[in-house]
C-alpha cells in the first residue's frame, strides 16, 4: 500500500540523487538551471524504483501498526474549499482563496454537476495559485468544490521518509565514501521514531 506520491519523495531526497534542468532547453542557448534538487535524475533512478519503494514503505507501516488499527489505512477529506476562478483553456490553473493551505503533493477532487476530477498540486505559483501533475480536462467553473484527501497525519510523512532513506542508502552508497548517509540514517530515524509514537503512546494525528 503506498502512502505518498512520487512528488513527495522528489521533495524530500537531497540534491545528490536528483538533476536540474535548463529554462530553455529548445533554444539551444545557455539559460538559468531549474527544478535544482526538484526533479529525480532518471538516469539513475526510474520513476518505477521509486514506487517500489513507496509500496514497500506502506507494508513496512502497516506491518508495524496493524496489530492495534485496522489497515491499510484510508484517505479521507480534510479540508474543502471553491474554485475562485473557471478552469479554461486559458487558465489551466487552480485559482482558490488566498487562505487555502494546499502544498506541493496534496491530493484534491474537483466536483462539478456530476463531473469529478482527482489531481496532484505539483507546484504553488503564487498566493492561492496551484498547478496541478496533470492538466484540468473538465472546464470546472468558479464555485466548483475542491476537497484534499489524504491519509491521517503522519501517516504520508513517515511513508515519504522511508521510502527516501532507503532510496538514499542504496543510491548515494553507491557513489560516495564512506559508505554510509547521514541524511538516510537521520530520515530512517525520524520515521521510526513517529512509528512509536503511534504504536507506543496515543498518536498526535488521531
Amino acid at each position: 500500500m503506498g502512502y505518498c506520491t512520487v512528488t513527495h519523495v522528489e521533495n524530500l531526497l537531497a540534491q545528490t540523487l536528483t538533476t536540474a534542468t535548463n529554462a530553455t532547453p529548445a533554444t539551444g542557448t545557455p539559460g538559468l538551471l531549474i527544478n535544482i534538487g526538484k526533479k529525480i535524475d532518471k538516469n539513475l533512478i526510474t520513476t518505477d524504483i521509486i514506487n517500489q519503494w513507496i509500496q514497500w514503505a506502506g507494508e513496512q507501516i502497516d506491518g508495524v501498526v496493524g496489530s492495534i488499527y485496522n489497515v491499510p489505512f484510508c484517505k479521507k477529506s480534510d479540508f474543502e474549499t471553491v474554485l475562485y476562478s473557471d478552469i479554461s483553456e486559458y487558465n489551466p490553473y487552480l485559482i482558490l482563496d488566498a487562505g487555502c493551505p494546499f502544498s506541493v503533493g496534496d491530493e484534491i477532487i474537483l466536483i462539478e454537476n456530476g463531473q469529478e476530477e482527482t489531481h496532484v498540486i505539483s507546484e504553488t505559483l503564487g498566493n492561492g495559485v496551484f498547478e496541478t501533475e496533470e492538466l484540468i480536462l473538465y472546464p470546472f467553473s468558479a464555485g466548483s468544490r475542491c476537497l484534499r484527501i489524504k491519509y491521517p497525519n503522519p501517516i504520508t510523512l513517515i511513508a515519504t521518509r522511508l521510502a527516501v532513506s532507503q532510496i538514499y542508502e542504496k543510491y548515494y552508497a553507491a557513489q560516495t565514501t564512506p559508505q554510509e548517509s547521514e541524511y538516510g540514517k537521520k530520515q530512517r530515524a525520524m520515521a521510526i521514531s513517529d512509528l512509536n509514537n503511534i504504536t507506543w503512546s496515543t498518536p498526535y494525528w488521531i
